[in-house]
């Protein structure tokens, strides 16, 4: 009910849900989020693992395929990112993941990758694995939440994200098209082409 009241005082155009892991609360969750939303007719997007819809594909697809609905997964090289304990998320396994997604749901979905110092000497495979699959990938920096106790420097970020630009593959990378164009992270009120030129 709380949620409810958010959303009918604030009319979002846009909601985001994320986690833990929100596949985990089941479909009827987001089909009554969908009904709450639909006056202002709210996007819904759900980042997820995507492990409940490797297991059953055709439960999650009538929802993924609302237009209303958006999914960004997630993905990085290195061993920071386990499909289960003892499992580390290879490449083969996530290209896998996106390939059933495309199949069922019809398009691939953007990824995020997080950046850490074990990973940053492949931070730019990354952007060309989204090439490769014909998406787009989010690198962000780590921050020192969860069972991460390090923070990834914001400065290493920078210069990752002006290698993407000097390489011409922007196009692969999320939202750095908004930073290049003044509208970045590190100012809320979108003013970067008076502060910072990338």
């Amino acid at each position: 009910q709380q949620l409810i009241d958010v959303i009918n005082t604030i009319r979002p155009d846009h909601v985001i849900v994320n986690g833990g892991e929100p596949l985990l609360v089941g479909k009827d969750y987001f089909d009554e989020l969908l009904e709450i939303t639909q006056p202002y007719n709210s996007t819904i997007s759900i980042v997820s693992n995507l492990r409940d819809f490797k297991k059953r594909p055709d439960y999650w697809v009538p929802l993924f395929k609302n237009p209303r609905v958006d999914v960004t997964t997630s993905f990085q090289y290195g061993s920071g990112r386990k499909w289960n304990k003892t499992t580390v998320y290879s490449e083969q396994m996530f290209v896998d993941m996106m390939q059933l997604f495309k199949q069922k749901v019809g398009y691939v979905p953007m990824f995020i990758a997080v950046i850490t110092e074990e990973n940053e000497d492949k931070a730019l495979d990354h952007v060309y694995l989204a090439k490769k699959l014909g998406t787009t990938c989010r690198l962000n920096g780590c921050l020192p939440l969860g069972c991460a106790s390090k923070a990834y420097p914001k400065y290493k970020m920078v210069d990752i994200w002006l290698k993407i630009k000097q390489l011409g593959l922007e196009q692969y990378a999320g939202d750095l098209g908004q930073m290049y164009s003044g509208g970045c992270s590190f100012n809320t009120k979108l003013l970067c082409d008076s502060t910072i030129h990338l």
